[in-house]
């Protein structure tokens, strides 16, 4: 009876990954990309000033859109920015006669058959949105104690979320988890005899969440957390337990990627 329910739930297991896919619904919010090159059904307009444009009729199969809209009879589509390029970038693109794809897509809604978009268009999702890095913080910054500050040893692993981007900056919130030590003394803890010397050097474990903001591959993070001693019944350190701040200032920490509109002009 166990082996025929195994083979069930295999089977199950097989069936949603090979055929589950065609039973996909596309909605509101989703990042589609286009298997072939799709005619506009009306006009462009944009997405902030609600400018018509008539002169785009035609929108690439290689594009990464956001889905705005959903009716019986049109899809609105809003393409994923393409990074603006720099007066030499542009000089570039013009000599090896590349097109510019950020003046043609950029703060513009699409508007697309219904049946184009169930023909064509494939759900997808942004290839960085999630990514993983080993952050350190040079201090912390504890409120209870008059924001005394810490500079011991930390080192915590972080799951790192991308929101979004503009142009090259890109805005991410992050959940972490790691250990360090701290310091304790007679002025930060009880159980320690100041006269015999008693101060050392504990293990911690922290758990922290913040927010960064990427600028091409330089990244700055605020962060909060709190600290637990690592299996310490002797000690009542003052800060266990306490919220902390902290400040991290990085060079590509985290592996997300920015476009190289100098050789591809992708949208991401």
């Amino acid at each position: 009876m166990k082996k025929v329910i195994f083979l069930l739930v295999i089977n199950v297991l097989f069936t949603s990954i090979f055929f589950g896919q065609d039973k996909i619904v596309k909605k509101v919010g989703d990042i589609i990309i286009l298997d072939a090159d799709v005619k506009v059904s009306g006009h462009a307009t944009g997405y902030f000033t609600g400018t018509v444009d008539s002169s785009k009729t035609w929108i690439e199969g290689s594009v990464k859109f956001r889905v705005i809209s959903i009716t019986d009879t049109v899809v609105e589509l809003r393409a994923l920015n393409f990074d603006t390029l720099t007066k030499n970038q542009a000089i570039v693109f013009k000599r090896q006669r590349k097109t510019d794809k950020s003046k043609y897509y950029n703060d513009m809604i699409f508007p697309i058959s219904k049946s184009d978009f169930e023909l064509y268009s494939t759900r997808v999702e942004s290839s960085d949105r999630i990514s993983f890095g080993l952050l350190t913080l040079p201090f912390k910054a504890r409120p209870q104690n008059n924001f005394s500050f810490d500079t011991e040893f930390n080192l915590s692993t972080t799951l790192n979320w991308r929101l979004g981007r503009i142009n090259n900056m890109s805005l991410n919130i992050q959940l972490g988890a790691g250990i360090g030590s701290v310091g304790l003394n007679a002025s930060n803890a009880s159980g320690i005899d100041s006269e015999e010397n008693e101060a050392q050097d504990v293990a911690i474990l922290t758990f922290l969440g913040g927010a960064m903001i990427q600028y091409k591959n330089v990244q700055f993070g605020f962060y909060a957390g709190v600290d637990q001693i690592n299996n310490q019944s002797k000690y009542r350190w003052e800060s266990n337990g306490n919220i902390w701040f902290g400040v991290g200032i990085g060079y590509n920490i985290f592996n997300i990627s920015v476009s190289k509109t100098t050789l591809e002009n992708k949208n991401k």
